[in-house]
């Protein structure tokens, strides 16, 4: 996914979109004709750690120009306003959650965000194969550029993102949660057998559903093994052999 820029104005905008663009992992940023210096303090100040996408970004004359240099399979526009240009140069607009699906196609998608006070214009409209949008409300329903980027940049990328994180925190593969699972399972039924503890099926699903939910880390996963480990030394004899296998 490639974003574009046409004619950003303010330097907070194009600072704060930096940052959320690397929020979600993005590398690139394309900007038509800014309006605004790349190297202005706020761009710097809004950018923090992303401004090196401001510095590296691809810069062009013109929309056209920046379609011919990137190639992509398909443009797509983003804009606020639903009935602008009703004459047949606007595509019919779709929810951004619909359009997610489109873009999940292999193939290089460029999406277009045009400028803060008068978004993408005739011409440059026409060039988009279709437009995004996000459903806002009818009092104010154009949104701030950065806003609209961390938006969209969400909806699309953080499925990518939360992937390369959950492979750092995936520890069921090691075996440590069934463990645990097992080693929880029999502390119940030791506890069933000696005292008036009911609905025993019912204490273990929500342990199991505590623990999956909560994605425990391999150092996590340890410190409770070490816990189990001492409280059935601690049991001894009523603690069933073998609950699991590390």
């Amino acid at each position: 996914m490639e974003y574009l820029l046409v004619e950003p104005e303010f330097p907070i905008n194009l600072g704060s979109v930096a940052r959320v663009l690397m929020n979600f992992g993005i590398r690139h940023l394309h900007i038509v004709n800014p309006k605004c210096k790349l190297d202005d303090k706020e761009v710097k100040m809004f950018a923090k750690k992303a401004y090196s996408l401001v510095q590296n970004a691809k810069v062009y004359d013109t929309m056209d120009d920046a379609i011919n240099k990137i190639k992509p399979n398909l443009v797509i526009g983003t804009t606020g306003v639903h009935d602008r240009f009703r004459k047949g140069i606007m595509r019919k607009n779709i929810a951004l959650k619909d359009a997610k699906a489109k873009l999940e196609r292999k193939g290089k998608f460029l999406i277009v965000f045009g400028r803060e006070g008068t978004g993408l214009n005739r011409h440059e409209s026409g060039l988009c194969n279709f437009f995004i949008t996000v459903p806002t409300s009818n009092k104010y329903p154009v949104m701030n550029l950065s806003h609209a980027v961390a938006v969209v940049g969400y909806e699309l990328e953080y499925e990518n993102v939360a992937k390369k994180k959950n492979k750092v925190r995936n520890i069921d593969k090691v075996g440590n949660i069934k463990y645990i699972y097992n080693m929880f399972n029999s502390f119940v039924d030791v506890l069933a057998g000696k005292t008036r503890l009911r609905k025993s099926n019912k204490i273990k699903q929500s342990f199991k559903n505590v623990i999956s939910r909560g994605m425990p880390t391999p150092t996590e996963a340890n410190s409770l093994i070490a816990v189990f480990n001492r409280a059935k030394t601690v049991i001894g004899k009523e603690f069933k052999d073998n609950p699991g296998k590390k």
